[in-house]
Formats: structure tokens, C-alpha cells, sequence
């Protein structure tokens, strides 16, 4: 029998990342990160000792400037990767802000806008066009959706 603290190092780890989706008509917000050439949903990692919740609104405030307003959770999405990237479990959350109280922390963020699908799938990535696509499904279906990132694993779980 391995002792207690051995057995914790052995266990997998999992990344995980918790972000907001702000609607508005047919389109949502997206940042354009400095660090990177893809866009983004303001969010990021969830920090040690900190839930997902609470990591959605630092991030949107470190980002954008504004404590959102979460409604609900819209998407939890899994993707499996091969170290050293390893496993990562993506929380998205609605919420709404009050964007004329926007203020841009420039050294994270250069712009925002709302976007529709058309345009995000040309200017986010793979994984995140296909989470924002679940999100949004979910948001108009008033539900939550659970994604394995597996083909045909969605499950859009009803309201209780």
C-alpha cells in the first residue's frame, strides 16, 4: 500500500479553466488576447485552491475590467491530451455585464467585440469555436450541455 501523500502525487491531473459568455442579440463577447493570435471568451485557468466559479469572475475582471453577473452554467467540456498538456475540463458560464463599463487590461487584451458563429469559427481555435458552438446551442436550448469532446458524446442536460 502506497502512503497517503505517494498516492496523491500518483493521481492524474487535470487542467482546468472557467470562462463567461456574454450574449447579446445574435452575438457574444470575444477578446483578442496580446499573447496570442487566436481570440478568446474572457476567462483563464483556475488557480490553485479556487473554485471555478470564482475563477470566472477574477478573470473576467482581470480582463475586462467588470464583475460579471453569472446566470448559470452553460457548458462543462472535457478534452482528453497527451502529456504534457495533459486532460482539461473547460467551465463556461452566462453571465451578463454592463459593457460601457468596460476597461481593457492592455497588457492581457488589445480589443473586444461581440461576434456571431460565422465569425468566430475563423478567428478562435478548433477546440474553442467547438466549445462556444456547444454554448451557444445551450444558451438558445435554456440548458446546460456536458461535452466529452468525443464525436456525438454531447448531452444537453435538462432544466430541473
Amino acid at each position: 500500500m502506497l502512503p497517503q501523500d505517494e498516492y496523491f502525487k500518483s493521481l492524474p491531473r487535470k487542467r482546468v479553466s472557467a470562462a463567461v459568455f456574454v450574449t447579446k442579440g445574435d452575438r457574444f463577447l470575444a477578446v483578442q488576447p496580446t499573447y496570442k493570435d487566436t481570440w478568446e471568451i474572457p476567462g483563464g485557468i483556475v488557480e490553485s485552491g479556487e473554485d471555478p466559479f470564482s475563477a470566472a469572475l477574477r478573470e473576467c475582471r482581470e480582463e475586462i475590467g467588470v464583475t460579471p453577473e453569472i446566470r448559470g452554467l452553460i457548458c462543462v467540456d472535457f478534452q482528453a491530451a497527451a502529456a504534457p498538456k495533459g486532460d482539461g475540463i473547460h467551465f463556461v458560464f452566462l453571465a451578463h455585464i454592463d459593457e460601457t463599463k468596460i476597461f481593457l487590461n492592455a497588457t492581457e487584451i488589445k480589443s473586444f467585440r461581440f461576434i456571431d458563429l460565422n465569425e468566430a469559427e475563423t478567428l478562435m481555435s478548433a477546440s474553442l469555436f467547438s466549445r462556444i458552438q456547444k454554448s451557444w446551442s445551450a444558451f438558445k436550448e435554456k440548458t446546460t450541455c456536458f461535452s466529452s469532446g468525443a464525436k456525438g458524446s454531447d448531452i444537453q442536460l435538462r432544466p430541473l
